[in-house]
């Protein structure tokens, strides 16, 4: 007895209720593209000596390039190093001399951009996220 009223209750519950289109979850990542995914790194050398610049993230690092005494220039780094909420350093290495500069973690995710200022001593040298 009871089977048949709850039958008619669901019944006009799902004849009431609005329809709705499916629900797709797509990562935010795929609708981007590719060149909006990747981290750049700005780095200005403040520094009388050229700098070697790399990246350590995931336990891999990279050689970036070099970066003239008293010059301003941007990197991208590899597609592929970087993941949501990785921990990027910047490690900053004078040609010819033999001390370099790690920096402290920055929290980067892909299409994020670095900006780092390599001080006229190593240890004055910054790295900030934008």
């Amino acid at each position: 007895m009871t089977t048949p009223f709850l039958s008619a209750i669901l019944a006009l519950g799902l004849a009431a209720a609005p329809a709705r289109a499916p629900v797709v979850l797509r990562p935010a990542a795929a609708d981007t593209p590719a060149h909006d995914r990747q981290v750049t790194v700005q780095v200005e050398n403040n520094n009388f000596s050229d700098v070697d610049v790399y990246a350590r993230s995931q336990g891999m690092t990279w050689r970036l390039g070099t970066v003239a005494s008293m010059e301003k220039t941007t990197f991208t780094l590899p597609q592929g190093m970087v993941v949501p909420d990785a921990e990027l350093r910047l490690i900053f290495a004078p040609i010819g001399a033999w001390n370099y500069w790690v920096s402290p973690p920055v929290l980067v995710s892909p299409g994020d951009s670095v900006s780092s200022q390599i001080g006229s001593m190593l240890d004055f040298s910054t790295v900030t996220p934008l």
